[in-house]
């Protein structure tokens, strides 16, 4: 605690002492601070884009069996490599918006070449304590993470 009263005390000195040579510093600060979070949010948002090209859905289909009723699909739209989609699942029931059924951070490894379509029979989640059923549901996708080839 002491140190940041020290610290203060002399940020305070020098401000007073060299008041431009501290407001620019203090103005190449902020525009650091400016120019890495502009970096940050943009590779945020073309990692949200790859995310949408990768397009998933979810229905029930009897050619699964009842073991796992199921079927997950997702096609790679994109022109890279997909090695890993981890996605989150929710079962709605008709006319509602209130997800009866969910199940979080699923995954699938299955590696997919750009314009690959890949599909498997998953099992319904299930939610604890609670009884559900699973006929009627309208079955969404959403697409959380991917990892590419490309990167590290």
């Amino acid at each position: 605690m002491m140190v940041w009263v020290v610290g203060i005390g002399i940020f305070l000195f020098l401000l007073l002492a060299f008041p431009k040579q501290i407001g620019a510093v203090i103005l190449l600060i902020i525009v650091a601070i400016g120019a890495l979070y502009l970096y940050l949010y943009q590779g945020q948002q073309a990692r949200a884009r790859k995310n949408t090209m990768i397009l998933a859905t979810a229905g029930a289909d009897q050619a699964c069996g009842s073991e796992y009723p199921l079927k997950i699909k997702f096609t790679n739209t994109t022109s890279e490599t997909l090695l890993k989609v981890n996605f989150d699942l929710y079962g709605y029931r008709p006319g509602y918006s209130d997800a009866v059924v969910s199940s979080y951070l699923r995954s699938s490894d299955r590696i997919m070449k750009p314009g690959d379509v890949y599909s498997a029979c998953w099992r319904y989640p299930e939610e604890y304590g609670k009884r559900v059923d699973h006929t009627g549901l309208d079955w969404v996708v959403r697409v959380r993470s991917t990892q590419f080839a490309n990167e590290n």
